[in-house]
């Protein structure tokens, strides 16, 4: 991405080579927020830009001239969204790693003025304006080049590294999708969350942010109470877009804080931006009771119109926050009334449903089990959880709150004891939390940094959040391994195949065993196909219904061997959820291995060549060397001189309050009340005959040669990336979207 009219030179000027920063990046449906460890603070500064707001619109904006190939990002794309919404392309990461289908949009972002059709990879394609075309991939991309940018001009230094956040119940397709989005906007995302950068689940992101507020550094007392161990903890974040919940037990050592994930659920179709449209429904049917002409409201409140009015609404439902009534300006609608008067219990009134939705959840979450965890496979009541903690901006609405208390409270353990009914709690800076916990997780990671001069350490252990299946054969009887299968191969047959699990939901990571063994048929033929689904619902058996991962073949055509060939699946899952899975033919008599293939499971919408026969880098670009972590804290307090923190009340006051006004208007027009199911696309695969780690390390390598020469590996045109400095708000940025 290119940035028009802005002297290129001078932005270079005083950029310094100093040790990397990890950037820690919430990458949000309706906002996002970039922050960096400051070690002289010893706490996480939030990165603002020159409007000195944390928080960044979600969207870009495309203008009207046809040969303009710009966009405009952040808050100022949310400005003239206000003006022009036609223009304004919100909601992508409800789409990202989507597989298109009919009226997709209409169920997941249902205001939005552009075009949602099918891609030639059957993913979404956005089309704005009738010619613009953009990936979601594309999209998010934009938006973390800009937030990358905003690093730069604050730090004064170029970054290429951050930990981006993604949602617990991201599909591995979703995933690997926004990995590809933040590799083309020249962040070095890896694969594993352990690494120096990677994919972070938001709700541990937000885990880290309370431990690291609550516990002080290198041992300190705690300044709240501490979990005991073996305490379990329900992280319930709900976001702009997303809802999600994670069910983790906690282990407060002496000297550390474990963090074991249990269970996962999430509704990607619930978030703060279904508050804000049911708020906008209550305002305009209050201006057609007040109204005359009430069969002219619709024609009134058109498009324009609207998106300044939910606008407002966004602001009015902050302010019934702390406030039992507030009044919304609907000047701009063209009536006589000036303004509408709406109290919390209206508001309240009109979200029933959305809350009745995150109890449903919530009780869902403590309902499941994990068929490897018996102690986990058991319904769970009030007394088994002990903490249950609120982020994300919508957490700050009363009525989340006092209905989660409420709800634990009827459960069993909870009627009986109120002293049993676990702790509901607000994270520090909700609407930061996740940002916080990923620069926090970026500090850590940084070799440059002393360990115990940053916070307190903490361990993590994550799982996986859906089943993961291969495609067999439907058959009566069982080999003496008990299996009920002998053939992968896959055929629209109804009833004739189905989904086996080998990896059930909630299995600890990292993961790596066999999973699968069977007895070929005789009349197999020469090769059989292996097929790796996922289920993001329990009880799925059609394979029709999951989410096609990618599928490799391994030949076992030996004359040598005149008996039945046995067939074996081993898979391999890392701390970040990636998957390897091999096959190898064998001698059921000797057991030996006469043939393996082995397959790296890559999930990006464009297919790569194979990691087998590709060619080995003969240098690997590595950080400036830097001797010294104290040597390399002076530089980097120094880069932070100008970006230092501030107080919750200030960050919030700035970038959650009344100073919203023109980046509301992007979750305004993202406001939605539909709710739909959220799939993935087919996967691609590529065969790999080396290790993972080698496999792991050839991908990054392509990735980062990809960014480096600012080829595209987006669907329809991703734009190039400059490597340059970016400015840090009102831009212009060229961007090749199709035309």
């Amino acid at each position: 991405l290119g940035c028009r009219g802005l002297d290129r030179g001078s932005m270079q000027q005083g950029i310094t080579a100093v040790p990397e920063h990890i950037l820690g990046i919430d990458l949000g449906t309706t906002f996002s927020s970039v922050g960096v460890w400051n070690p002289e603070e010893n706490d996480v500064t939030l990165l603002r830009g020159h409007h000195r707001r944390a928080l960044f619109p979600s969207v870009i904006w495309v203008p009207r001239n046809v040969t303009d190939h710009s966009v405009l990002v952040g808050h100022a794309a949310a400005r003239q969204g206000v003006l022009d919404p036609a223009g304004l392309v919100f909601g992508a990461k409800r789409l990202i790693g989507v597989p298109f289908k009919e009226g997709i949009k209409e169920r997941l972002l249902p205001a939005a003025l552009f075009e949602v059709v099918q891609d030639v990879n059957g993913g979404c394609l956005i089309i704005v304006r009738g010619h613009r075309k953009f990936t979601p991939e594309m999209v998010s991309a934009t938006i973390l080049q800009h937030l990358r940018g905003v690093a730069e001009y604050e730090l004064k230094v170029e970054v290429s590294k951050a930990f981006v956040t993604v949602p617990a119940h991201f599909t591995e397709v979703q995933k690997e999708a926004t990995l590809n989005a933040a590799w083309s906007a020249g962040l070095k995302v890896g694969r594993l969350s352990s690494s120096l950068t990677g994919l972070l689940n938001e709700p541990v992101a937000v885990s880290l942010t309370h431990f690291n507020s609550v516990i002080k550094p290198a041992g300190g007392a705690a300044v709240a109470p501490v979990l005991e161990s073996g305490s379990n903890m329900l992280v319930f974040d709900l976001g702009g877009g997303t809802l999600d919940l994670t069910l983790m037990e906690v282990d407060p050592g002496d000297s550390f804080v474990g963090l074991k994930t249990r269970r996962i659920l999430g509704d990607q179709c619930l978030g703060g931006q279904d508050f804000d449209a049911c708020l906008l429904d209550l305002v305009r049917n209050k201006i057609a009771d007040l109204t005359v002409q009430k069969q002219d409201v619709a024609k009134a409140l058109i498009v324009e119109r609207t998106v300044g009015l939910l606008s407002n609404c966004i602001e009015a439902k902050e302010i019934l926050s702390h406030r039992q009534e507030t009044r919304i300006d609907i000047s701009s609608c063209g009536f006589d009334i000036e303004e509408i008067t709406v109290t919390r219990q209206e508001f309240q009134h009109e979200t029933r449903h959305l809350v009745r939705r995150s109890l449903q959840l919530v009780d869902e979450i403590l309902d499941m089990g994990s068929a490897l965890d018996d102690e986990l496979d058991i319904k769970m009541d009030a007394k088994d959880i002990s903490l249950v903690l609120l982020a994300g901006g919508s957490a700050l609405l009363p009525h989340i709150k006092v209905a989660l208390k409420k709800r634990f409270s009827a459960l069993p353990g909870g009627q009986a004891n109120q002293k049993q009914v676990p702790s509901v709690q607000t994270v520090y800076q909700p609407h930061f939390a996740v940002c916080r916990g990923a620069a926090i997780k970026g500090a850590h990671a940084n070799e440059h940094y002393a360990l115990d001069g940053i916070s307190v350490p903490i361990s993590l252990t994550n799982v996986t959040p859906f089943d993961l299946k291969l495609v067999c054969r439907r058959r009566d009887d069982s080999d003496d391994h008990h299996y009920k299968a002998r053939c992968f191969e896959y055929a629209p047959f109804p009833g004739l195949h189905y989904a086996e699990t080998i990896v059930p939901r909630f299995t600890l990571l990292p993961f790596e065993g066999e999973v699968f063994r069977t007895i070929l048929d005789e009349n197999q033929g020469t090769s059989t196909s292996v097929c790796l689904l996922e289920s993001p619902f329990r009880d799925i058996w059609d394979p029709n219904e999951c989410i096609k991962l990618g599928s490799f073949g391994i030949g076992h055509s030996l004359s040598s061997v005149e008996q039945p060939l046995g067939l074996s699946v081993w898979c391999s899952l890392d701390e970040a959820g990636m998957i390897e899975c091999a096959a190898s033919i064998f001698d059921p008599v000797t057991n030996a291995e006469l043939n393996m293939v082995k397959e790296e499971f890559v999930y990006g919408p464009q297919q790569w060549n194979s990691l087998a026969s590709a060619q080995q880098p003969t240098e690997v670009i590595q950080p400036p060397p830097v001797s010294g972590a104290a040597a390399s804290n002076a530089t980097v307090g120094d880069s932070l001189k100008e970006a230092r923190p501030v107080s919750a009340a200030a960050a919030l006051n700035g970038a959650g309050g009344v100073g919203l006004t023109e980046a509301q208007a992007v979750s305004a027009a993202a406001a939605s009340t539909a709710t739909g199911g959220v799939g993935s696309t087919e996967a691609q695969a590529t065969l790999s005959a080396t290790s993972a780690s080698s496999a792991h390390h050839e991908l990054d390598l392509r990735r980062e040669q990809a960014s480096v020469s600012s080829t595209s590996r987006i669907r329809e045109g991703m734009p190039s990336v400059s490597q340059s400095v970016q400015p840090p708000d009102d831009v212009v940025v060229q961007c090749a979207g199709n035309n």
